[in-house]
């Protein structure tokens, strides 16, 4: 991975376990790139971190999903598992709320990973710059990662 150096924001995995390219996920809107440049991780747990410094934005209705902004005015989306809105919430418990100010590491969500497998779905978490044009990206493509991992690398 290259370092950008001045001017970067960098950003950390969302939870532990493996790296899954972007392009591998069972979610076309994903996959393709339409949703923004990214990747996704296949969780150990369903502990769910803040990638870095940020605002949180937007909470899904369904908790599967929420938007943070950066300090350098970046959105990042993270959403938990394919298709999993359709769960309408039951296993997701957010920790945090809209408008919250969050540092790197803080918890923002547990999901309950058997249950979201139980069900029926991929509990994958996907990270992603939605609008990300003008943003340059060095994104780490595999690996075992940690919340202290960073994954992204993001200069605009």
């Amino acid at each position: 991975m290259k370092l950008f150096g001045r001017g970067q924001t960098c950003l950390s995995a969302v939870c532990d376990g493996s790296i899954k390219k972007l392009e591998n996920v069972g979610d076309e809107v994903f996959s393709s790139g339409i949703m923004g440049a990214g990747v996704a991780i296949e969780p150990q747990n369903g502990n769910i971190y803040a990638p870095c410094d940020a605002t949180v934005t937007s909470i899904a209705d369904t908790s599967h999903a929420l938007t943070l902004r950066t300090p350098d005015g970046i959105d990042v989306l993270i959403h938990v598992g394919i298709n999993t809105v359709e769960l309408k919430g039951r296993p997701f418990e957010v920790k945090c709320q809209e408008g919250a100010r969050v540092k790197q590491g803080d918890l923002l969500v547990v999901a309950d990973i058997a249950a979201i497998r139980e069900a029926g779905y991929d509990p994958c978490v996907i990270i992603v710059m939605p609008d990300n044009g003008a943003l340059k990206t060095d994104i780490l493509q595999s690996g075992k990662v940690t919340k202290e991992s960073t994954v992204i690398k993001i200069k605009k």
